[in-house]
């Protein structure tokens, strides 16, 4: 029976500690060494990891200074030992008790490298919405598991975050998360595809994803968010050879320094404000071009439009003075 190792980055979580770990113990699938990492908790997190690594013995704890999530995701998995690799956060938890065992028997059976899974999401205490459950296998190509990270619906979030994946841990041989960067998955999780041969999409409901108010990603707009911008640059230049993945990125990309300028505007943020307007109007043009006509108009509209709505913000904030 091959070894999982789950790693768990823990930060200020004590709320929900107890039930990402105890979802962990109840599963099936016994062969786990599960990794608890706590980034320099304040609160009483790390006397949670200390209590369960005293009951179970397939529990390690490491704890460090603070690094974000994910230099606490590297510091577990560069001391795993395990055949699997599967992220789980520590606000998070595993939504079936066989979601593990079944990950792992279609790794084998397809000899796959990386098996996705779906997710159900949390508000509080009831579940808001269950993305896709069908129980469907699909195996897949790498270009394909990228493509699906620019569609606008359920598979995006599923294609493109960290959590509900089992990892073959040899993938992450010579990668790794970017530490200091919001948006981290959107780094890295296109690059675990590109060294894998073979992907199984199991559309089964194997984790929990708890939406919290005012975290980073749901509260007030942090300048961090500029990490997606600088994401997508980079995989537009590593996807080269690839001129479809290139096209959609191209558009992923206008969209977000769109969403961004706007933010950016609204907050104050006036000096990276500036810098990214003359960079989205640059990058816009410079699409337009390649593009066949109906895409010039289309993109040179929508152009049009953020220029319109910047100027709209400007009007409110002169009123409101």
């Amino acid at each position: 029976m091959d070894k999982v190792s789950i790693i768990i980055p823990v930060y200020n979580v004590q709320s929900f500690l107890n039930e990402c770990i105890e979802s962990v113990l109840a599963q099936t699938y016994s062969n786990l060494e599960i990794i608890l990492v706590n980034d320099g908790s304040t609160d009483n997190s790390g006397d949670i990891c200390d209590y369960y690594s005293e009951i179970d013995g397939r529990i390690f704890v490491f704890h460090k200074n603070n690094g974000g999530l994910s230099d606490a995701r590297n510091y577990g998995i560069s001391r795993a030992t395990g055949d699997y690799i599967y992220l789980l956060d520590s606000d998070d938890y595993l939504y079936k008790e066989d979601a593990i065992e079944r990950m792992v028997e279609f790794s084998e059976k397809y000899n796959s490298e990386i098996v996705l899974g779906c997710y159900v999401e949390k508000r509080e205490q009831h579940i808001i919405n269950i993305v896709l459950e069908d129980e469907m296998i699909e195996t897949i190509s790498p270009v394909q598991a990228i493509q699906n990270i620019y569609n606008y619906d359920a598979y995006r979030a599923i294609f493109t975050v960290a959590h509900n994946k089992l990892y073959k841990r040899e993938l992450f041989s010579t990668l790794c998360y970017p530490v200091g960067k919001l948006h981290e998955d959107e780094f890295l999780t296109y690059k675990l595809y590109l060294k894998a041969k073979n992907i199984i999409f199991f559309r089964y409901n194997t984790y929990a994803y708890r939406i919290r108010e005012n975290s980073i990603m749901t509260g007030s707009y942090n300048i961090k968010r500029l990490h997606a911008v600088e994401a997508l640059k980079e995989r537009i230049y590593l996807l080269e050879k690839y001129p479809d993945l290139v096209f959609q990125s191209e558009r992923a990309l206008i969209k977000t320094m769109e969403v961004n300028l706007i933010e950016l505007y609204k907050n104050n943020f006036y000096k990276e404000f500036h810098t990214l307007k003359t960079e989205y109007k640059k990058t816009i043009f410079d699409f337009i071009k390649k593009q066949r006509m109906l895409l010039k108009i289309k993109y040179y509209l929508k152009y049009c439009v953020v220029h319109f709505k910047i100027l709209n913000c400007k009007r409110k904030k002169k009123i409101n003075k």
